[in-house]
């Protein structure tokens, strides 16, 4: 508990700021708020006192958007992820790691209005590290963590792969103290903003912990409690099988129900915060059950957020576990990643 408390006072030293947009007028005027877009020649602003204001681009002194917008360009047809900073008249936008100064006129569109309502938006990310582990074993693995999303107003697309490995030598003798692999994806068909129904399939292999393969497959419905610029909130909820095999034992075939709660938060324009807990009881017997639930904190290191710092902490319970294995793991992580 103590390595958890000061992982947490660690990110709240370094995630000081809120999350806003500032926007500072040339007759001095400051307002804090977000960046809606560009209509007519004006940039509209929202602030939470203040509600949508119209601003004449002329009359801005400094402005820098923290989130990238759907922007169109004289010279293009699509729009592309750009953000948008002023100062002293000078405009310049950024795409990803580059800028380039452009006049207030070259700016046909700006805003979320201006989207491909089909085109898809893709995030990939990639982190390396450490992990502590306590459970089956009180040593040190290697840790590695692949995610893939895709997603437009009619469907969501989720991948992943992650994989623990250590070995430690005693008397010169060596022995592996992690070997698990995970891999799975999801496919979901959006019916509303908020709800959707999905498929997916999840498979493990862990011989530390006697499981030569859990293969599951899942069907339900997602519901999309909260999203906004900062916050997204989803529950899912599905039945299925599973098929479990443990070391010299038959594999064995259950239905399962799975309970997701999902929460990605945006602390401010350099940290990110990621919880997932997943729920998967065997409904024929509520005795057997597993819950993973993993917490980490993103720092990202540049400006473009392609590489980050990631520290957090997993739980992982097994009831089913074998007579001479631990049910509950837990890992202390500390990744180095790149997401683009």
């Amino acid at each position: 508990m103590k390595k958890v408390i000061d992982m947490f006072l660690l990110v709240l030293l370094l995630t000081s700021g809120a999350f806003a947009d500032q926007l500072i007028m040339k007759d001095g005027d400051v307002v804090n708020g977000t960046t809606v877009g560009i209509k007519g020649g004006k940039l509209m602003f929202k602030s939470d006192t203040l509600g949508t204001l119209k601003v004449d681009i002329a009359k801005i002194a400094k402005l820098e958007t923290e989130n990238a917008l759907p922007m169109i360009l004289v010279d293009e047809e699509k729009s592309v992820e750009r953000k948008l900073k002023i100062d002293d008249d000078v405009v310049t936008v950024i795409t990803g790691g580059s800028s380039k100064v452009v006049k207030a006129g070259d700016i046909k569109d700006f805003g979320e209005h201006c989207r491909d309502p089909y085109k898809f938006v893709k995030s990939f990310q990639g982190d390396f590290g450490m992990a502590l582990r306590e459970g089956n074993t009180e040593k040190t693995s290697f840790t590695t963590d692949f995610k893939f999303e895709a997603e437009n107003p009619n469907w969501i697309y989720a991948a992943y792969f992650n994989s623990r490995y250590g070995r430690q030598t005693n008397n010169g003798v060596s022995t592996t103290t992690d070997d698990e692999k995970k891999a799975g994806g999801r496919v979901g068909r959006k019916v509303s903003k908020r709800f959707s129904y999905y498929g997916a399939v999840d498979f493990e292999i862990d011989p530390v912990e006697e499981i030569d393969y859990l293969a599951t497959l899942t069907a339900g419905v997602g519901m999309r409690w909260v999203e906004t610029d900062h916050v997204k909130y989803e529950n899912r909820f599905g039945f299925g099988y599973q098929r479990m095999k443990e070391y010299q034992q038959a594999a064995e075939s259950s239905p399962i129900a799975s309970l997701e709660s999902d929460l990605r938060y945006k602390i401010n324009s350099s940290v990110d915060f990621q919880q997932l807990t997943i729920y998967r009881p065997v409904l024929d017997d509520f005795q057997q059950y597993r819950i993973t639930a993993d917490t980490a904190f993103l720092m990202y290191l540049n400006e473009s957020q392609s590489i980050y710092f990631k520290i957090g902490v997993k739980h992982d319970y097994n009831s089913q576990a074998s007579d001479n294995v631990e049910k509950l793991d837990t890992y202390y992580f500390s990744n180095i990643g790149f997401k683009f």
